[in-house]
């Protein structure tokens, strides 16, 4: 084998779609071939480590019904999508959207705007915001605007941007948030995005507010009466929810959300 292990212990611990999850122990040929004994340890740890792993995938699959149940309570109309545009999951709101010829409809379980070149650039966005994911880049917001049928219909704004990535997720199929964008405003938006999608408190989102503004921690410390170390260990604390590791790359962060 090109990789010089040819003796190797394998099960197939959860499929999952297009996707197995296997427990493996592999050998190179100066390590030699894998004992009776080692075998047998082997089949005595896969049922443990199999019912490991559907626990935390059972976990991780309640994280979106969380992430929508959020979006939910602030009416906010949100899509949950892979990167195939199959919707996995959404708010009521955003089922009304595709019901009322507001510019979205769903097709074979696929989100979809009325015309093929919305379509087409709906798909772009959530392809280009998989790939940022899948490469652990810094998410990008990008947005998609479609119209209706009916052309007096205003058009409809859509955010496009990767749900943050963890390292220890063992869900491999990337999932990215279409968020409608409706009568609130943009900080509204961005205060329901920032709580609902990156965990961030009342206080956090407070003093992100502020540095979108171009405030300093010592303004934020004055504003919110409490010193200026509080203030910059919660702006450690925003960046770290965020994914970021400098200030200058926060600010840029939210403003593109």
């Amino acid at each position: 084998m090109p990789w010089d292990c040819p003796f190797i212990a394998m099960t197939n611990l959860e499929r999952q779609k297009n996707t197995f999850i296997v427990l493996a122990a592999v050998r190179s040929q100066r390590e030699g071939h894998i004992t009776t004994q080692q075998r047998e340890c082997f089949a005595a740890l896969a049922p443990h480590v199999r019912t490991a792993v559907r626990t935390h995938l059972a976990l991780e699959g309640r994280g979106t019904a969380v992430l929508v149940g959020a979006m939910e309570a602030l009416a906010i109309p949100v899509f949950v999508c892979d990167r195939s545009s199959c919707v996995e999951s959404l708010t009521q709101a955003a089922e009304t959207l595709v019901t009322t010829g507001r510019g979205l409809q769903l097709k074979a379980g696929r989100l979809q705007a009325c015309w093929p070149e919305e379509t087409k650039a709906l798909n772009e966005a959530i392809e280009a915001s998989v790939i940022c994911r899948t490469q652990l880049s810094p998410a990008v917001l990008r947005t998609v605007v479609v119209r209706g049928r009916d052309h007096n219909t205003a058009p409809l704004v859509l955010d496009v941007f990767p749900l943050p990535f963890q390292s220890y997720q063992l869900t491999f199929a990337p999932r990215v948030l279409v968020v409608a964008r409706g009568p609130r405003g943009e900080k509204a938006r961005r205060t329901a995005v920032l709580q609902a999608a990156y965990a961030l408190t009342s206080a956090e989102v407070q003093i992100a507010e502020y540095l979108v503004e171009g405030q300093s921690a010592e303004f934020i410390a004055a504003k919110r009466g409490v010193s200026v170390a509080t203030v910059r260990t919660q702006i450690k604390a925003i960046m770290a929810k965020l994914g970021v590791s400098r200030q200058v790359e926060l600010v840029v962060r939210l403003g593109e959300l």
